[in-house]
């Protein structure tokens, strides 16, 4: 992610689970109603259904995971 780039609209929700393993950069992410500061070393868990949001403060490097449950 580029700095200043948002992934997923405000309120987006998905279907599946999803994990955001951050490499590298700073930024802030929002699941739920709960809103946290990531960095390097950050994991962060979305399960199914839950509104989620990444906004890159800084260049961000990760790892995007997401199942689909079948």
């Amino acid at each position: 992610m580029k700095k200043g780039e948002i992934l997923n609209k405000e309120g987006e929700k998905d279907p599946w689970p999803q994990l955001f393993i951050v490499l590298e950069g700073r930024g802030k992410g929002i699941v739920g109603d709960t809103e946290f500061e990531v960095e390097p070393k950050t994991v962060v868990y979305i399960p199914k259904g839950t509104t989620h949001q990444l906004i890159a403060e800084e260049d961000i490097k990760l790892i995007w995971l997401a199942r689909q449950a079948w």
